[in-house]
Order: structure tokens, then C-alpha cells, then sequence
């Protein structure tokens, strides 16, 4: 779910002209499936925010219905809005933001020419699909991406359409808060003795690589 975080931070840092945080669209165009990591913490964290996300998929790579159940019964709790389409173009057409993932996995490739066949051209992230939603859109992409295959390379170097090297570097940030929130209230401050104990042995050791 960290990366979720880093994107609903990033998002913050980069509104949209006028609009607050709980006013923005979502959009996840790509593989939903129990493959599709990102679709599905992407739906968890904007349903628990009260957002509005669609996810486009192919018929065949889309969300379960299980797990459609459960990120639609948290949104409409939090007052979000949530849906699951075919149309990558219906779905971009009011998105603030866009997020793809990669279309195949490790240890997927024996999969790769049928998830091309069912991807390739309408769910690339590409100046095309970009045509059809707000000038205003911005494409995020957790990374590593596969130029030419989900996003383009003309997306992908154009500040002005995607905010994804912010992203990335967020994914820093991110985890530092988290850290700073979860584990530095539980840790313990070493003592002078402590100290000088692991100055020691740490010490010793090296003198013994010297020997190696």
C-alpha cells in the first residue's frame, strides 16, 4: 500500500486549478485483475479517502467481483464513487489523473502476446487516450515502466502530462513518514555504554577483515 500513499501525496502536491484533494477523478487504465497490484491498492486507498476512481480494463484482465464488492461497499461508506468499464476513453474523459501499470509481470511472459492482443492500442497511455481526457490530466506510473508498451515515451518526457519523477521521488518521502510515524515512537535510544559496546566490536571486526 505504500505506493498508493506516494500517489495520493503526489497528487496533493499537483491539484488541479481550484479543486481541493477530495474533489479530484481517478482514473486506473490497465490490467485490474488479481495480477493488477496497482488497481487494487489504488481502490483501496481512494475509496477509504472518499474519491472517485474508475478503472478501464479488458474484459478478461478486469477486477473481480469480490474484490469490487469490497472496495465499492468502503467508497460508497466514505462517500467516494467507484466503478469498473471496458472504455479507456470514457474512463479518462473527466480524470484529474491517470494511473497505468505495467501490462505483464515477472513470470508472466508466457502471457505476453495475449495481454498485447487485449491491451494494445486502447489502454497505452498515449497521446491519443490523453486527447480524450482534461487538458489539465496528469499520468502517474509507479514504475519501472515499459516505454512503448502501457505509456509512451512522449508521455512519459512531457513535464506538462505526467508528474511521475515526483512520484518517484516520493516514494522516498513516503516511506520516511511512515517510518517516522510507526516505528520511531517504538525505538530505543542507545546508551553511552551501548554505544561504546558496538563502537568495540564493530572495531574488532574490521581489524579482523584486516587478516582476510
Amino acid at each position: 500500500p505504500t505506493q498508493g500513499v506516494c500517489d495520493i501525496f503526489t497528487m496533493s502536491e499537483h491539484l488541479p486549478p481550484g479543486k481541493r484533494l477530495e474533489d479530484i477523478k481517478i482514473a486506473f487504465v490497465g490490467d485490474s485483475s488479481d495480477v493488477g497490484i496497482m488497481a487494487t491498492e489504488t481502490g483501496h486507498i481512494t475509496a477509504s479517502l472518499g474519491l472517485s476512481y474508475t478503472i478501464a480494463s479488458p474484459r478478461q484482465y478486469s477486477m473481480g467481483k469480490a474484490e469490487i464488492a469490497k472496495i465499492k461497499k468502503r467508497s460508497d461508506e466514505c462517500g467516494g464513487s467507484f466503478r469498473v468499464i471496458e472504455d479507456p476513453f470514457e474512463a479518462v474523459a473527466d480524470a484529474d489523473f491517470i494511473v497505468p501499470d505495467v501490462w505483464w509481470y515477472y513470470g508472466y511472459e508466457d502471457e505476453k502476446d495475449d495481454r498485447w492482443a487485449a491491451f494494445y492500442p486502447n489502454y497505452q497511455v498515449n497521446l491519443e487516450l490523453l486527447r480524450h481526457a482534461p487538458p489539465t490530466c496528469k499520468v502517474l506510473h509507479c514504475l519501472p515502466a515499459t516505454r512503448g508498451v502501457e505509456i509512451t515515451s512522449e508521455v512519459m518526457d512531457d513535464p506538462s502530462l505526467n508528474i511521475i519523477f515526483d512520484e518517484a521521488e516520493n516514494r522516498l518521502h513516503t516511506e520516511r513518514a511512515l517510518l517516522a510515524r510507526y516505528i520511531l515512537p517504538t525505538l530505543h535510544s542507545a546508551t553511552v555504554s551501548e554505544r561504546q559496546q558496538h563502537t568495540q566490536a564493530f572495531e574488532q571486526y574490521m581489524e579482523t577483515k584486516k587478516t582476510w
